[in-house]
This record gives structure tokens, C-alpha cells and sequence, in this order.
């Protein structure tokens, strides 16, 4: 380890901000609780990494990283191994080697299951030790980092406590960041929270009960919002049909095959192991 003093050009108070696997690295830094993390402004972000490769027990990745789990993304965010210098042959680079076989073998691609592995990488496991105040940039229409992760971890904080500083930008893109497209408003409001919670400027942000900024599908228009999900919302099921089309009703499937008339009823918890005891 290695301590850095900068009194001279840091109060000691620090923001993290990023988009996809950089937005991930704020929540994961968030997730330990450390003295000094004020604020994080996460862009498309992954705050639990099991939902990210795997669904309910099913192998998966983002509809544009289709083959991707989580030892190639260490591969492809490791910036040493592209170095000049760096050896397969050496200490390090036979280190980094035997890794990437223990994170294949405890990713599990077999069965799917969330264990310990997974567990560690789920910034929401620590969810009491969050303090950092955050905005949250998420695209509807992201078929990479899926809105679920924005919707947990919102859940999640104001569960934990209701007056939890926690504010989404939500947009009609995919995977990108709305600093790009949008007018001042996203840009006015992360100054805002910059400048209130890294220099202690009463700008009223923390006070203002508008914690979903979202544009509008019909017009273009930026709309606010007092919570997630926003008032008059409700929660639908989608059932897939053998045609690939999605239907609120449970389709009907006929099969001479009578194995499906043996199958009980299971519940999620049933196929994942004990994080704790995993083997």
C-alpha cells in the first residue's frame, strides 16, 4: 500500500464518476463504505455483476457483448497486459494467468447459481455501508447494462433509508452517457451536487424533492419526478411465447411429452447456493 497526502490540491472529500465498467468501479468503492467518497455520478453502471452474466441460473451478457463473462471482461479491462513489456513467461504474467483459471472455475458456467463469487462482486451485499451521495445516468433502451441495475440499487438505498441523497437521469438512449445529448439541466445538476458535496456550498440540492429527472418519449421534453417508480406506475408480467413474442397472459403450452406434467413448482431461492457454503 501507499498513502497519498494531498492537502495542497484535494479537501479530502472525492467524487467517482464513469460510464459502463468505469460507472461500475464508483458502487464498488461505494459498496466498502470508505471515509472521504462523497458523491458518485455512475453513467449505465453495473452495481450487481451476477445480473450482469447470468439470469436466474442462465448464462447471459449484454445483447451487444454476447460471449462476454466476467474473466474476459478482467482480461479486456486490464490495461498491463497490453503493455510493451508485458511477458506471459513472467512471475506476473503466470500470476495473471492462474487467476483468470480460478475466476473461470468460480464464475460457475455450469449452474448458473449466485455464490460467493458472485456475492462479492454484488455492490448492493453491503448496502448499509453506502454513504456516498448519488445521480444515476441510465438509457431505456441500454441492451447492455439493463435498467434493472439503476432500479436496484434506487430500491435499495431508500430502503435502507428514505432521505438517502440518491437522484436519476433517465433517457430514451442505449448505452451512452446524456451529457452529450441533453441541455443544461443534467450538467446544472451535477454541478450542483458537486459543488455541495466536495465544497460544503448550501445550493439547496440535498433539499429539492425531485429525485427522478427522466425525458419524455412523446415530446423530447425533461420531466420531473418526485420517486421511483414514478406515481401511477405499475408492475406488469410478460410471458415469452415458442414464437419469440411477449404477452401479458401465460400462453398455453401442449405437449405429449409428460415429463412437464411431473415438473413441481420451484422458487429462484431453490437453484442458487448458500453464498456462505457454495460448494
Amino acid at each position: 500500500t501507499h498513502e497519498v497526502i494531498a492537502t495542497d490540491w484535494c479537501t479530502g472529500k472525492v467524487c467517482m464518476t464513469g460510464q459502463s465498467y468505469v460507472a461500475s468501479l464508483p458502487m464498488m468503492v461505494a459498496a466498502t463504505g470508505i471515509e472521504g467518497l462523497e458523491c458518485i455520478i455512475p453513467r449505465a453502471g453495473i452495481v450487481n455483476w451476477y445480473d450482469y452474466f447470468r439470469g436466474n441460473g442462465g448464462v447471459i451478457a449484454g445483447q451487444d457483448a454476447q460471449g462476454e463473462d466476467s474473466a474476459w471482461l478482467t482480461w479486456y479491462c486490464f490495461g498491463r497486459y497490453n503493455s510493451p513489456d508485458y511477458s506471459e513467461d513472467s512471475g506476473f504474467g503466470r500470476l495473471f494467468a492462474k487467476n483468470m483459471e480460478q475466476m473461470l472455475e468460480d464464475a460457475d458456467r455450469i449452474t448458473g447459481d449466485y455464490n460467493s463469487f458472485w456475492d462479492l462482486r454484488n455492490s448492493l451485499a453491503t448496502i448499509e455501508d453506502w454513504h456516498a451521495a448519488v445521480i444515476f445516468q441510465q438509457g431505456f433502451n441500454d441492451r447492455n447494462v439493463g435498467a434493472e441495475h439503476m432500479d436496484q440499487l434506487y430500491r435499495a438505498l431508500k430502503k435502507m433509508d428514505p432521505d438517502y441523497p440518491i437522484k436519476l437521469v433517465l433517457h430514451q438512449m442505449g448505452h451512452t452517457t446524456i451529457f452529450e445529448q441533453a441541455d443544461g439541466d443534467v450538467l446544472e445538476l451535477s454541478h450542483q451536487w458537486l459543488d455541495h458535496y466536495l465544497y460544503g456550498i448550501d445550493n439547496g440540492v440535498d433539499r429539492d424533492r425531485t429525485n427522478v429527472l427522466a425525458v419524455n418519449t412523446a415530446t423530447g421534453e425533461w420531466e420531473d419526478f418526485r420517486e421511483w417508480p414514478v406515481e401511477g406506475s405499475e408492475m406488469q408480467r410478460f410471458y415469452l411465447s415458442p414464437d419469440n413474442e411477449l404477452h401479458s397472459f401465460a400462453p398455453w403450452f401442449y405437449t405429449e411429452d409428460p415429463i412437464y406434467d411431473q415438473l413441481e413448482y420451484r422458487t429462484l431461492a431453490d437453484y442458487c447456493e448458500d453464498p456462505e457454503d457454495p460448494y
